[in-house]
């Protein structure tokens, strides 16, 4: 696959999240009481996106410390590990961007990581700004 085919398959891969944000807009109300549920498919949904590069590239220990560092990451504030986590997909996209299976994928993984962390980043939205984006949406 040609790298401007893998950011285009990464641009499209982008817009889970932005779905995800959608969907905090649409759903307000569910934040609150399933923000712990969400944090764990967030948390499961990061590592389980590691695969496909530890199936392309074996245990070798270049592998490994960055996986190490991102897994280290997973102890971070929400909303800085989603925003550096989308960095780090884009880097791994470049890295397996000539095995197709791997990046439809990794791709898949990081749209359905999307839709979560969409949604959890938005939750730490005050009430009164809460009411401000209801009058908006007109909820």
């Amino acid at each position: 696959m040609e790298p401007i085919n893998s950011l285009l398959v990464f641009l499209v891969a982008l817009t889970g999240y932005l779905l995800g944000v959608g969907l905090s807009y649409i759903a307000p109300e569910e934040l609150k009481p399933g923000f712990r549920y969400f944090l764990w498919l967030e948390r499961g949904l990061f590592v389980l996106t590691f695969l496909p590069i530890i199936y392309v590239f074996g245990l070798s220990t270049w592998v490994m410390i960055p996986v190490a560092i991102a897994l280290v990451s997973l102890f971070l504030n929400v909303k800085y590990r989603i925003y550096g986590s989308f960095g780090l997909f884009l880097v791994w996209f470049f890295l397996v961007w000539e095995e197709n299976l791997i990046v439809v994928l990794l791709a898949s993984a990081i749209f359905v990581y999307g839709l979560v962390a969409g949604t959890l980043a938005l939750e730490d939205l005050s009430p009164s700004r809460m009411a401000k984006l209801n009058k908006k949406v007109k909820v």
